[in-house]
């Protein structure tokens, strides 16, 4: 398993949501869904606190060939304590200092000292050179062919757009008409301004860009670009003179994708899963859904909604969530910046013929621009 994936299981273990675990880690909620899905990897300060939290080591955390506790293994150390509570069925670990962590534990001290030998300052300093090398190679594609590149700023420095740019704004949002991509409108005043400079913005991200045209006026260049809808968006505005071409960064954007999606978490508030003899398995009880939005005003808002139960991965029935639609009204007021809302749904499934560990259940969203957002 990798690291996120044992981090979705011990949470789900915990009875935790991701917002849960997030407000004991005082981070956002996003900072765990990244690391589950394996995007991320918590720093060491936050595996500490993941170690102690599920009661697992470090090791156990971030090895692949690591199982955690309560799974078939040689050398398995941990212990493993089951209770009962009103709430209901709950694994919890007791944390012990294995062999293993031992190992790790001297393995990084020893590493420390050798570090401490030779010269950290050089170390760092030739990292730091490299990778500024390699940033700079790979965004050489960017520019137009028949010019020389006389600076390439580095998007993850936030002086070079101080040191750029006198000004400069990026506006964006989804475009309504093509929901897998961006509207940007860019404006940027260069420190440095030579009138007889052709201009072009040059949006850059995911291994793809796009060039457009840059219109000069009153000191300011502007101009309006579409680009597909990722995480990273990269804007540089190209100054060409003679054959050379200046390189200049306007604005570096991320965490865009955050911002265009609902993020939908469901828990049973009461009852839940079951089964006896001659009824087979039973889901009942009330859930709980909560949908959340972080886009801006009227952007994004949910329209449709459903719970949905499989039978050994096959669909066996489904339940509208009807008040969706109904209540579309308080996702569209002006000048919102988000907004979470919660449904409550009761669940009717009481006689199901299947044993209870091949019955499974989702909860489907669909946006207003036609996109399906699901949870476990």
């Amino acid at each position: 398993m990798t690291t996120g994936e044992k981090i979705a299981a011990l949470r789900r273990a915990a009875g935790l949501s991701q917002e849960a675990l997030a407000d004991r880690l005082d981070l956002s909620r996003q900072a765990v869904s990244k690391w589950e899905a394996d995007q991320a990897v918590p720093g060491m300060d936050n595996l500490l606190e993941l170690s102690r939290i599920f009661g697992v080591s470090v090791d156990t955390l971030l090895r692949p060939d690591e199982e955690l506790p309560g799974k078939s293994g040689e050398g398995q150390e941990q212990e493993m304590k089951a209770t009962v509570s009103p709430k209901g069925f709950y694994v919890s670990y007791k944390p012990v200092l294995t062999r293993k962590t031992k190992a790790f534990i001297i393995a990084v001290a020893l590493l420390f000292a050798v570090s401490a030998v030779g010269s950290v300052v050089s170390l760092v300093g030739l990292t730091r050179l490299q990778e500024r090398l390699a940033l700079l190679q790979s965004r050489v594609d960017a520019l137009p062919a028949g010019g020389d590149v006389i600076y390439m700023p580095s998007p993850d420095s936030g002086a070079a757009e101080a040191a750029d740019m006198a000004d400069a704004r990026v506006d964006y949002t989804l475009d309504r008409a093509d929901p897998t991509k961006l509207s940007l409108q860019i404006s940027a005043m260069p420190r440095e301004i030579d009138a007889t400079e052709s201009a072009q913005f040059c949006v850059k991200g995911g291994g793809q860009s796009v060039t457009v045209p840059a219109a000069y006026e009153n000191g300011s260049y502007t101009g309006t670009a579409q680009f597909p809808l990722m995480d990273t968006v990269s804007v540089y505005l190209l100054l060409t003179k003679e054959g050379a071409t200046r390189n200049l960064l306007v604005r570096h954007l991320e965490y865009l994708e955050d911002e265009y999606q609902l993020y939908v978490d469901a828990s049973l508030a009461e009852g839940g899963l079951s089964w006896s003899a001659g009824r087979g398995a039973s889901l009942t009880g009330r859930m709980c859904v909560s949908i959340e939005s972080h886009a801006a005003e009227t952007v994004l808002y949910p329209v449709s909604g459903r719970v949905v139960v499989y039978v050994n991965g096959e669909e066996y029935d489904s339940l509208p969530i009807d008040d969706i639609t109904a209540r579309a009204e308080e996702w569209r007021q002006p000048d919102m910046a988000g907004a979470t809302r919660f449904y409550y749904i009761d669940l009717p499934w009481t006689q199901i013929d299947a044993e209870m560990d091949a019955v499974t259940w989702t909860v489907e969203i669909t946006d207003n621009f036609g996109r399906v957002q699901t949870t476990e």
